[in-house]
């Protein structure tokens, strides 16, 4: 099975045009928090910002301090609530360190 027959056959029936049908305005957090990593670029930036618009309180952590900082700047800008966090994904205390920065900011 090729990865794209692989995908096709997780989301049966849901894939249109080679994307899926996604409705963004059904798609709300509010009274979340979300700790995305890897959110200082690129997709994890993406998905930090996509889920601050969707309500959520969101704790960036990306291994460039600079980056990070970035977006929670963009995300608090458009009236998002975020805060970041230096975060090395390799590292297990910089993981526990950022659940618990997200934890004493959020609740």
């Amino acid at each position: 099975m090729t990865a794209g027959a692989g995908l096709r056959w997780l989301l049966r029936g849901r894939l249109v045009s080679g994307v899926v049908d996604f409705d963004i305005g059904n798609f709300r957090l509010d009274g979340t928090t979300a700790v995305v990593t890897g959110a200082g670029a690129g997709i994890g930036r993406a998905i930090a910002e996509l889920f601050a618009a969707a309500g959520a309180s969101v704790m960036v952590g990306d291994i460039d301090p600079q980056a990070a900082t970035a977006v929670v700047t963009a995300i608090r800008s458009g009236g998002g609530s975020a805060a970041g966090a230096a975060c090395d994904v390799t590292e297990e205390a910089h993981l526990v360190a950022l659940v618990d920065s997200a934890v004493a900011t959020f609740g």
